[in-house]
């Protein structure tokens, strides 16, 4: 597979803000994501997460690190401390279902960090 870039993670969180939004479908999004060269899988796993860490709820498929303190990052500036909060809510839910399949000790202190700097 190939690796996901700089300018797909941006798109994708461009992407997931529009259906965050309303504004488009998440298929309307795969479509533009493929676009941008992403494998229709990916770019499902990565538009479902920065949705569900938008909207605070659980997903199932691990996104990259990089990507995921790129949504972390984003999702602080747009939405701040309230929105961090739903999006860590989500990660821990994630990372509590990949317990026991997966071993993410990355995500995890990246989620330990975002954490801490909420106090």
């Amino acid at each position: 597979m190939a690796a996901i870039t700089m300018p797909q993670i941006i798109g994708i969180y461009q992407n997931a803000l529009d259906v965050y939004d309303g504004k488009t479908k998440i298929i309307d999004a795969i479509t533009n994501m493929t676009l941008l060269g992403m494998h229709q899988k990916s770019a499902r796993m990565y538009l479902v997460a920065a949705n569900a860490m938008l909207e605070g709820t659980h997903y199932g498929s691990t996104i990259n690190e990089k990507a995921t303190v790129y949504f972390l990052d984003k999702i602080l500036d747009d939405f701040g401390a309230d929105g961090l909060k739903r999006a860590l809510t989500a990660m821990k839910s994630h990372l509590d279902y990949q317990t026991g399949r997966n071993n993410l000790p990355g995500l995890l202190s990246v989620y330990n960090e975002y954490s801490e700097s909420l106090g």
